[in-house]
This record gives C-alpha cells, sequence and structure tokens, in this order.
C-alpha cells in the first residue's frame, strides 16, 4: 500500500460522488424483471451465471443493467469505509474525547437527516400516490431505523419506509461503536484483528442462512470495511497495493461461486474499487471532476430520493428496453429534483444550527 498522505475533502467527495452513482444506478436497474441478480444479503451462485449470460453477446440495454444490477449495491462499502476514514481523521485531531458529546453531535446530524428525508418521501409519495404513507407506519419505522434495531433481521431491514433507509441504521450502530473500534486498531495487530474479524463473520454469517437474522443489515458484517477506513487513516494510507488489488480479485471471484468465501467478496470489492478510482482519478479532466465533486456533495439527497423516486410510473415500467432508455431521462430529473432538495435540506440544517 502507498503512504505518506491522507484523502482530501475532494478526494472523500469523488468517493462518495462514485459510490452514490454505484448505488442509484443499482436501485433502479435491478428492479428489471429477470435483474435482481445481486449477492447482496444473500448468497446464490446461479447469479453469477445469469450476469455472465448478460455481458455476451453486447446488448448495451441488458449488458449495462446486468453490471449496475450485480455491482452497484457494493457502493454501500464505500460510503462505510470513507465514514470510518472521516471519523478517525476526527479522533486523531480532536484535542479531547468526551463520548456522549461525540455521540450526540452525530446522531442529531443523522436523525435531521432521516426526518427530512421521510419528510421528502412523504411529499413524493403524495404526489404519485394521491395520499400520504401511513403515518402509524412510518413512527414505528422511525423508531426501528432510529434505534437501529431493524438491521439484524431479514423481515425488516428493507422495508424501513423505502428500501435504502436501511443504511441509517448501519451508521447508528458505526457511531455508537467506533470509538471502541478505532482503539481496537490502535492497540492491535492489523492481521490478528482480521483473523478473528473473519472467524466472527464466519460464525455469524452460518447463523444468518439458518434463521431469520441479518449479517449483512448491521454493524457486524461491515467491519472489515470499518477497520480498513480506520487503519487507512491512522497509517496515511490511500490506495491498496497492486498485489492486494490482483489479490482481492481472487478473493472477489471465489466469492461469487462459493458460499463460505461469500462474507469476504465485499472487503475486496472496496479494495478494487479503492485501487481503481486512485489509479484513475488522475485521468479525470476538470469537467467530470467537478461532476463528481457535485454529485459526491449532494450524495445523501441523492440517496434518501432516489429509493421513492423510481416508483412514479413514468420509470417503473416492465418493458426492459423501454425502462433501459429512460433511465436518461430518469437521471436527469432526479439530479433536477435533488439539487433543490438539497438547498432546502442545506438551509434548515444551518438554519437550525445542527
Amino acid at each position: 500500500m502507498n503512504s505518506g498522505s491522507y484523502f482530501t475533502k475532494n478526494d472523500t467527495a469523488i468517493i462518495k460522488g462514485f459510490a452514490i452513482m454505484l448505488i442509484v444506478l443499482h436501485n433502479y436497474l435491478h428492479w428489471q424483471d429477470g435483474f435482481g441478480i445481486e449477492n447482496e444479503s444473500d448468497f446464490l451462485q446461479q447469479n453469477v451465471y445469469t450476469f455472465l449470460h448478460y455481458l455476451y453477446p453486447l446488448r448495451w440495454t441488458e449488458t449495462m443493467s446486468a453490471i449496475f444490477a450485480f455491482f452497484g449495491h457494493y457502493g454501500v462499502q464505500l460510503f462505510i469505509f470513507i465514514s470510518a476514514y472521516g471519523l478517525t481523521i476526527q479522533m486523531m485531531n480532536a484535542s479531547s474525547f468526551n463520548y456522549r458529546n461525540y455521540l450526540l453531535k452525530r446522531l442529531k446530524k443523522l436523525y435531521f437527516l432521516l426526518l427530512f428525508g421521510i419528510i421528502i418521501y412523504q411529499i413524493i409519495f403524495t404526489i404519485h400516490f394521491g395520499e400520504l404513507y401511513s403515518l402509524k407506519k412510518t413512527a414505528v419505522k422511525i423508531v426501528l431505523l432510529g434505534t437501529s434495531v431493524s438491521g439484524f433481521s431479514d423481515t425488516y431491514v428493507y422495508k424501513m419506509i423505502s428500501g435504502p433507509f436501511w443504511f441509517f441504521g448501519l451508521m447508528v450502530q458505526l457511531y455508537i461503536a467506533f470509538p471502541v473500534l478505532y482503539k481496537i486498531v490502535k492497540k492491535f495487530n492489523i492481521y490478528s484483528i482480521y483473523a478473528a474479524t473473519f472467524i466472527l463473520i464466519s460464525l455469524l454469517y452460518y447463523v444468518d442462512i439458518h434463521t431469520e437474522f441479518n449479517l449483512f443489515g448491521n454493524i457486524f458484517g461491515h467491519l472489515p470495511e470499518i477497520f480498513l477506513g480506520i487503519f487507512f487513516a491512522l497509517n496515511k494510507k490511500t490506495k491498496p497495493s497492486f498485489l492486494l488489488f490482483v489479490i482481492s480479485i481472487f478473493v472477489y471471484v471465489l466469492s461469487q461461486f462459493y458460499g463460505f468465501v461469500f462474507p469476504f467478496g465485499f472487503i475486496a470489492i472496496t479494495l478494487i474499487f479503492l485501487f481503481l478510482i486512485e489509479t484513475l482519478k488522475p485521468y479525470l479532466n476538470s469537467f467530470w471532476t467537478n461532476i463528481l465533486l457535485y454529485i459526491g456533495k449532494i450524495s445523501m439527497i441523492l440517496f434518501v430520493v432516489n429509493g421513492v423516486f423510481r416508483e412514479f410510473s413514468l420509470f417503473s415500467i416492465k418493458d426492459m428496453q423501454l425502462r433501459g432508455e429512460r433511465i436518461f431521462l430518469y437521471l436527469l430529473l432526479l439530479f433536477i429534483v435533488c439539487h433543490f432538495v438539497y438547498k432546502l435540506y442545506d438551509y434548515f440544517y444551518k438554519k437550525l444550527r445542527i
């Protein structure tokens, strides 16, 4: 791995911009009939063969849909990594630490975004369906998300108001546990940490496949990405070595064919994406750099809006060819809406001094 530098704010925004585009395209495209082929919370070997089938012969609609349907959800891993990285930098730069103040500050921001996102969801839902989404169900789901209880069960994890909202519960857990995880990385050898983590994940994955427990809806399934973010920040690393990149490709491929390797594919794809982003970033011209910077800036608004926005009848159509073509209109309108929603969010965020 390289050393001697930190991610700048622009670097972080570019990673977020790349990650949210993966997520937005995945959330839209995997809803097509026959394209729910991602191995996200559950492993199904047939999904890989279905994905490969769409790659050849090349048909732009099917091929591009398959690529983002299969890989797009891994944008979440990049957000987890960069969140842990950012928290580590803040911890390193703090002159003192008070757990209560640390936690309240971050949960206040997170809960504000959650409540703001729910209000926007209700507005868009009402425009589309002509009525509010059940206020009783909304209140229950706010509690489940706010306490992060929803992230432990297959029954609830992806059914919290809007599909992508499950991530809020994971972030609650990350904020609560981070100071302990930070100390672990500072105190112990990273290889020992990963050895213990992989044993824990293997045991929990066994529980996952035999019960309603959802390993990847909560912090336990994402400890490798969190530890990676902390380790990178503590050691001034921004890019995996080429050898680690190659090993990660090997591990990821195995994880898509063999269930016992599946839980380790998430850290592998995180390392792959980080290597590719850092390798290709110097070749971005100013236009694409500015585009990614802006997308990264409004990434959390894109995150809370895209789940409900895709439900409009203009976009939730069955014909794959038409749906594939309509994605350009979808993205255009989504970005226009999110631009103004971000302005509104930023106004209240500053006005209320969140």
